[in-house]
């Protein structure tokens, strides 16, 4: 009746590296490429069930709300999404450019 999806990002550097913060094992951001890929997924996990959630854990800064968004529009129909404006300022606060280009300000691609 449930289908659950939880996504939190793999920093390869940090992932089993000893004494690293655990923030930074979840610092990923996905590009719009891997969001594409887990869309498919995403539809067939929830033809299956009645309700399907899907969690964005990777919480390091807007991260995970900034990919859920994209993650969203992608599943609506709305192809390679733009944040929101609030999304955006808070994307913008923290020095990373959402998307369209899919290029970050602060050059961080969260895949160290």
């Amino acid at each position: 009746d449930l289908a659950m999806v939880r996504l939190h990002g793999r920093r390869a550097a940090t992932w089993e590296a000893a004494k690293v913060p655990t923030v930074e094992r979840y610092r990923y951001l996905y590009d719009e490429a891997e969001l594409g890929a887990w869309a498919p997924k995403v539809e067939a996990a929830a033809a299956e069930a009645k309700r399907t959630v899907v969690l964005l854990n990777n919480c390091y800064g807007n991260y995970g709300a900034a990919n859920a968004q994209e993650l969203v529009a992608r599943l609506s129909g709305n192809g390679a999404a733009r944040c929101s404006p609030i999304a955006r300022v808070a994307c913008r606060r923290r020095g990373i450019q959402p998307h369209p280009t899919g290029e970050r300000a602060d050059g961080d691609t969260g895949r160290s």
